[in-house]
């Protein structure tokens, strides 16, 4: 009885040692994920009114501008002056069409003076938005289990079964250690005691 004791405490030694030599930082996992992302610009143009602007300076002729008019050529002329003084006059002016933009502004005019503006205004330029995404996995941690077992001979069967006990040891990183004790059951004093190392492959590409 005395002989399987010593062997669980050299096997908890054992396990205590390990995991006192295999201590790591607890850094997770990341697993960042670019997602692009493309906004169109605008579909149509976007109208805006815009206030007219003020005259910076109005010239107002003198007096003596009229002593040389032919009245009798204004009086001929008054009807054509007459329909174009109350004619509204609408000018389009493209100031940019591209693949960037379109930049439209109209204008009109009434009684000589400018009476309304609107400026058109479409982007056609795309907006590409990336977003980084950090995915952060499980922290890596040491796991510990305990188990049992039951193990027997194919040939001849059943002709000596043994019980276990195990302890397995998952490290941080890629190593694994299991620790058997096995009990014959025919002879439980021939006891025995294995120790066993796992080390994890992976096939990702980076």
């Amino acid at each position: 009885m005395k002989r399987w004791i010593d062997f669980l405490i050299i096997g908890i030694m054992t396990i205590v040692i390990i995991l006192l030599l295999f201590q790591c930082s607890r850094k997770p996992e990341i697993v960042t994920t670019t997602v692009t992302e493309t906004i169109p610009g605008d579909p149509y143009p976007v109208i805006s009114y815009k206030d007219k602007p003020v005259p910076y300076e109005v010239i107002i002729p003198s007096d003596t501008f009229w002593k040389d008019v032919d009245t009798a050529v204004i009086l001929q002329k008054c009807k054509l002056l007459y329909k174009d003084y109350y004619s509204k006059n609408i000018y389009c002016d493209t100031l940019k069409d591209d693949t960037s933009a379109l930049i439209v502004l109209i204008d009109t005019i009434y009684q000589n003076k400018l009476q309304k503006r609107i400026l058109g205004f479409q982007n056609r330029r795309l907006t590409v938005i990336n977003t980084t995404i950090n995915n952060y996995g499980e922290i890596p941690v040491n796991k510990f289990y305990l188990g049992a077992g039951l193990e027997t001979n194919i040939t001849p069967f059943f002709s000596e079964m043994n019980l276990t006990a195990n302890a397995l040891l998952v490290m941080k990183k890629r190593w694994s250690y299991e620790f058997e004790i096995k009990f014959p059951i025919s002879n439980m004093k021939n006891i025995g005691i294995g120790i066993k190392g796992f080390y994890k492959l992976s096939f990702k590409k980076k």
